[in-house]
């Protein structure tokens, strides 16, 4: 029969590494599981996946805003500029271009049409005045002046008065208009959660990136 002495340091060794390991899991301080168990991770690694999880549900958001914007943007100007007053609109390389020829131009339309836009996006902004002009500017004072807060009614005014101003060829771009409609999805989630103005400034630019990344088809 085999003598076990000589086994006896090997169980010993393993015996203490199997504690070493149960010592090292129960350190909250060096242990994996904070990482691995979020009720008990410390505030900065909780802050962090909440943050994570709550951006995501706002990018989403602001994503599929930001594209419906666009679309309507498109169908909009299909309908008024080139159907309506015959103008072809210029576009980049890979963009919906309309098949058919148009109908003939009418230069009398593409003089009233933007003033007819420009007067109902004024009318819109009065509900709120502060979704006059590009957009990233009020987006940008949100964030460092008014703590990550826009009015929900700019979700619906922005898009309207940009639509109206875009849709019958008044000068401006695509990106402000998705930038403000993000700011503002964001800034409507973060009371909705009831964050403070920190995560709620997080939120706010996640829902700005969002609606950059609609807009060039990212």
């Amino acid at each position: 029969m085999a003598d076990p002495l000589p086994n006896a340091p090997r169980r010993m060794t393993w015996r203490r590494g199997i504690a070493w390991l149960r010592a090292w899991w129960a350190d909250p301080k060096r242990a994996l599981r904070p990482l691995l168990l979020p009720e008990d991770a410390p505030l900065d690694l909780s802050l962090v996946g909440r943050m994570l999880w709550h951006a995501a549900l706002v990018g989403v958001a602001a994503g599929l805003g930001g594209a419906l914007f666009f679309v309507s943007l498109e169908w909009m100007q299909d309908v008024l500029l080139e159907g309506l007053a015959g103008y072809r609109i210029l576009r980049a390389a890979g963009e919906h271009q309309p098949e058919g020829a148009l109908p003939a131009l009418r230069p009398w339309l593409l003089a009233l049409l933007p003033a007819l836009g420009g007067l109902v996006c004024g009318l819109v902004c009065l509900y709120a005045p502060e979704a006059r002009g590009g957009g990233s500017d009020a987006a940008i004072e949100a964030f460092h002046r008014h703590g990550g807060v826009v009015r929900r009614r700019v979700l619906w005014v922005k898009p309207l008065a940009s639509l109206a101003t875009l849709g019958t060829g008044g000068a401006g771009g695509r990106e402000g208009p998705t930038m403000h409609l993000g700011a503002a999805l964001g800034s409507m989630v973060g009371r909705l959660l009831g964050v403070g103005p920190r995560e709620r400034r997080i939120l706010l630019i996640a829902g700005v990136a969002a609606g950059i990344a609609a807009v060039f088809r990212t």
